[in-house]
Order: structure tokens, then C-alpha cells, then sequence
């Protein structure tokens, strides 16, 4: 006999939500929607909602995509069952290492290639990293935080990583690093419906300033805050 019909047919539904429950709290873990996940990872806009909710299946090839996005053994992803480790014999210990860049340098065109200033570099978990990205180590790097402008979010000296490889402002108020007026920041960007931005500060008591043609330079998105204690 090949089963109850019926009884496979709701264990299927089980398995498919319980799976997209899973893609759910990896995606939502790194601010991602399914409009942008499904971008990430190369399906028709028309099906990101039914993959995220679980009304349809993730094809096996995308599967695969999403472990390597996320880190996780494809096992783990699709039946709960298992290590979630990471895949193709990623060791948790193996260390990377990351550049230091001060953003107090001016950061117009010279900063883009790295050439103004002497960069140091420390070693961070890859395990650790690819919680926050999945991007290259070589397009990561750490800044110190500078100043009360983003209190009390960032602090005066905190460690925040940035990811270089997303510099499209695709969602609002997120906290990016940026180039204006020949200086780097860290500041939470708003995209107004003239074509300028707004670049806002966490403090209330520091007042925004407004990006327009062409003024604003992205370097990349602020994925992580590293605080000592």
C-alpha cells in the first residue's frame, strides 16, 4: 500500500510550513522579507509570498541556494532533523580576517578603493560573520563608531561592521555608511519621493541633514554593532 492518501497529503503540508517556518526566522533574523529573499535568491516575484508562507514548496535547487545563503545543512533546512551547521565543510573555528578603516578620513572617491588611508585587519569567527552576511570576508570591514550622533545605538567607540557589498538603499531607515561632503558617517537613510535622502541620526538631539543630486555616496550597510562590555 502506498499510505492514506489523506495522511500524506497533511503531513506534506506540515513539512512545507514547518520548512518555511525555518526560512522564515533565518530571513527575519537578517531583516530580509520575502520579496527581498526571494530576490536573494533568484525566484519569480509572483512566488516569494508562497514559498515564505508555506502555501507552496521551495524547489530542491533553491534549497540548496538558501542553505548556502544562511549557512545551514539543506537536511536540516527542509526536515528539522540534524546538525544546522554550516555547509560544505565550513569549520566554525576558522577565522577571517577583517579591515579596519577610519571613517574620520574623508571618503570621496579615494576611500572607495582603500587607497587613503593604512588599513589594519583583526581576525573574526567566519561562523559568526555569516549570521549577519553572507558576503565575502574580503567585502566586510569594521569602523569605530565616532562621537553621540547615533546614541544610543551605536556608541562612541563601538565596533560596527559593514557589509560593501549592498549599497542599494531598498529599504528605509536602515543603518548604512556613507560619504557626504567629503566625509565617511554612519547614519540611518531615508529615501524622500523628490530623489533625495534623508540622513537621520538616532540622537534627537542632532538634526538631519539632506543628501541631494548625487551628493551622497553609499559604502555599505551596517550589518552588526560589536560593544565592549
Amino acid at each position: 500500500m502506498e499510505g492514506n492518501p489523506k495522511k500524506l497529503e497533511n503531513q506534506a503540508v506540515f513539512d512545507r510550513e514547518a520548512m518555511a517556518h525555518r526560512v522564515r526566522k533565518l530571513a527575519l533574523a537578517r531583516n530580509l522579507n520575502a520579496q527581498e529573499l526571494g530576490r536573494l535568491v533568484e525566484v519569480k516575484k509572483s512566488s516569494a509570498a508562497n514559498y515564505w508562507d508555506g502555501s507552496t514548496m521551495w524547489p530542491t535547487d533553491r534549497v540548496l541556494v538558501l542553505a548556502d545563503l544562511f549557512g545551514v545543512e539543506p537536511r536540516w533546512l527542509i526536515s528539522g532533523e540534524g546538525p544546522s551547521g554550516a555547509p560544505h565543510g565550513d569549520q566554525g573555528g576558522d577565522s577571517v580576517m577583517v579591515q579596519e578603516v577610519d571613517l574620520a578620513y574623508g571618503m570621496g572617491g579615494t576611500y572607495l578603493d582603500i587607497s587613503a588611508v593604512e588599513p589594519k585587519a583583526i581576525p573574526f569567527p567566519r561562523s559568526w560573520l555569516r549570521t549577519f552576511t553572507n558576503s565575502d570576508p574580503e567585502h566586510l570591514f569594521f569602523a569605530r563608531g565616532d562621537g553621540d550622533s547615533m546614541m544610543p545605538t551605536i556608541l562612541d567607540q563601538d565596533i560596527v561592521l559593514i557589509d560593501r557589498s549592498q549599497i542599494a538603499i531598498n529599504r528605509q531607515d536602515r543603518i548604512w555608511a556613507v560619504a557626504y561632503g567629503e566625509l565617511g558617517m554612519i547614519k540611518r537613510v531615508r529615501a524622500m519621493p523628490d530623489g533625495s535622502y534623508q540622513l537621520l541620526s538616532d540622537n534627537p538631539n542632532v538634526e538631519p541633514a539632506v543628501a541631494v543630486d548625487g551628493e551622497m555616496t553609499v559604502i555599505g550597510r551596517v550589518v552588526a554593532v560589536i560593544r565592549r562590555t
